[in-house]
């Protein structure tokens, strides 16, 4: 068993899965742009030295930062998001919903969704990548491990998105606005029933 955050060192490839839709949407504009290029013969042409192209005439090669292929110590956020999470009795306290990701391209933790039922009702409890243990089936899939048991993850703090965090300031904000709003308008009539009563006292005296 190894400590996931040497196994997931450099998983900041879960912060960019979203994009998939639309690296395969640019992927598809630019086969189509190929395809008319073939019909219309504005293709590039390739010469009798095709050293470095590919059989579409492509140029080949690395790109700086790129990862050709996946090393053995390492596995896939595809692969990680939604496993369960055992503890050493073997006992399922929990899944992997989603992972913290810095700015730096480390991964921070996991997000694990404890309780509820079919994900009605369930916390979500966030725990550092060191905590957490890897192992691999012999079909080569993940296993996670944490020391801990799902009492102890229900009765944690639940984590706190930055979204919802700055949805409590803005709601915070909201009715400490609304609350001065009201003692203004409050102090305003005091004061005008202040004023009327003083008119009347000196129409009485008069």
């Amino acid at each position: 068993m190894t400590s996931l955050t040497r196994t997931v060192s450099g998983l900041a490839t879960a912060a960019i899965l979203a994009c998939g839709p639309a690296l395969a949407q640019n992927q598809d504009d630019m086969t189509d742009g190929s395809d008319a290029a073939a019909q219309t013969g504005t293709g590039p042409a390739v010469t009798g030295d095709d050293s470095g192209l590919n059989a579409a005439g492509a140029a080949t090669g690395t790109v700086d930062g790129a990862i050709p292929m996946q090393s053995e110590n390492s596995v896939l956020a595809g692969d990680l998001l939604g496993s369960s999470v055992y503890n050493k009795n073997e006992e399922s306290i929990g899944d992997i919903n989603d992972m913290i990701v810095s700015f730096d391209g480390s991964v921070e933790g996991v997000i694990i969704g404890v309780g509820g039922f079919l994900g009605i009702g369930e916390k979500e409890v966030a725990i550092s990548l060191s905590a957490i243990d890897l192992d691999m089936t012999e079909a080569g899939n993940p296993r996670l491990y944490l020391d801990r048991t799902a009492e102890e993850l229900k009765a944690a703090d639940a984590f706190v998105t930055a979204e919802d965090q700055r949805i409590a300031r803005e709601l915070e904000q909201s009715q400490s606005d609304a609350l001065n709003g009201m003692s203004a308008t409050g102090q305003d009539a005091t004061a005008a029933q202040d004023a009327a009563e003083r008119n009347a006292d000196e129409g009485a005296t008069e």
